[in-house]
Protein backbone atom coordinates (compact mmCIF):
# COMPACT_ATOMS: atom_id res chain seq x y z
CA UNK A 1 0.00 0.00 0.00
CA UNK A 2 1.53 3.56 -0.89
CA UNK A 3 1.78 6.38 1.43
CA UNK A 4 -0.80 8.98 0.98
CA UNK A 5 0.52 12.61 0.33
CA UNK A 6 -1.65 15.00 2.27
CA UNK A 7 -1.55 18.09 0.43
CA UNK A 8 -5.53 19.44 2.04
CA UNK A 9 -6.06 22.80 2.47
CA UNK A 10 -7.62 24.14 6.17
CA UNK A 11 -9.63 26.41 6.39
CA UNK A 12 -9.82 28.82 9.47
CA UNK A 13 -12.51 32.08 10.40
CA UNK A 14 -10.94 34.63 12.41
CA UNK A 15 -13.34 37.33 13.45
CA UNK A 16 -12.00 40.44 13.64
CA UNK A 17 -14.38 43.49 15.31
CA UNK A 18 -17.66 42.92 12.29
CA UNK A 19 -15.14 41.65 10.04
CA UNK A 20 -14.34 37.32 9.28
CA UNK A 21 -11.26 36.40 7.60
CA UNK A 22 -10.44 33.16 5.70
CA UNK A 23 -7.38 32.11 6.44
CA UNK A 24 -5.74 28.65 4.53
CA UNK A 25 -3.08 26.84 6.55
CA UNK A 26 -1.42 23.79 4.30
CA UNK A 27 -0.10 22.48 7.79
CA UNK A 28 -2.17 21.52 10.68
CA UNK A 29 -0.02 22.99 13.73
CA UNK A 30 0.27 27.11 13.87
CA UNK A 31 1.46 29.15 16.99
CA UNK A 32 -1.01 31.85 17.95
CA UNK A 33 0.84 34.36 16.82
CA UNK A 34 1.37 33.20 13.55
CA UNK A 35 -2.52 33.76 13.11
CA UNK A 36 -3.07 36.63 14.68
CA UNK A 37 -0.78 38.08 12.31
CA UNK A 38 -1.99 36.39 9.43
CA UNK A 39 -5.34 37.48 10.25
CA UNK A 40 -3.57 41.39 10.10
CA UNK A 41 -3.88 41.73 14.10
CA UNK A 42 -0.54 42.13 16.08
CA UNK A 43 1.04 40.41 18.74
CA UNK A 44 -0.79 43.00 21.69
CA UNK A 45 -3.81 41.41 20.39
CA UNK A 46 -5.81 38.87 22.20
CA UNK A 47 -6.69 35.52 20.15
CA UNK A 48 -9.20 33.28 21.26
CA UNK A 49 -11.05 30.27 20.85
CA UNK A 50 -14.31 28.91 21.88
CA UNK A 51 -14.34 25.82 23.70
CA UNK A 52 -17.22 23.80 25.14
CA UNK A 53 -18.92 27.09 25.24
CA UNK A 54 -16.32 28.98 27.04
CA UNK A 55 -13.41 31.46 24.84
CA UNK A 56 -10.16 30.23 26.21
CA UNK A 57 -7.39 32.17 25.49
CA UNK A 58 -4.77 31.00 22.68
CA UNK A 59 -1.22 32.73 23.67
CA UNK A 60 1.23 33.78 20.92
CA UNK A 61 3.60 30.95 21.95
CA UNK A 62 1.42 28.44 22.13
CA UNK A 63 0.83 25.78 19.23
CA UNK A 64 -2.96 24.83 17.88
CA UNK A 65 -3.98 22.32 16.27
CA UNK A 66 -5.97 23.59 13.57
CA UNK A 67 -9.25 21.68 12.62
CA UNK A 68 -11.13 22.47 9.02
CA UNK A 69 -14.02 25.21 9.77
CA UNK A 70 -12.53 26.11 13.30
CA UNK A 71 -13.59 29.53 14.34
CA UNK A 72 -11.73 32.25 16.37
CA UNK A 73 -12.27 35.59 17.66
CA UNK A 74 -9.06 38.27 17.65
CA UNK A 75 -9.71 41.29 20.17
CA UNK A 76 -7.19 44.40 19.37
CA UNK A 77 -5.16 45.39 22.46
CA UNK A 78 -7.21 43.33 25.12
CA UNK A 79 -8.79 40.33 26.44
CA UNK A 80 -11.69 38.85 26.91
CA UNK A 81 -13.17 39.34 30.38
Amino acid sequence: MEAQTQNQVIHIFVKRGQQEVKLDFTTALATGLEIKTRAGGSAMDGLYISKGGKDVEVTDAEVVELHNGEHFVLIPNGRVS
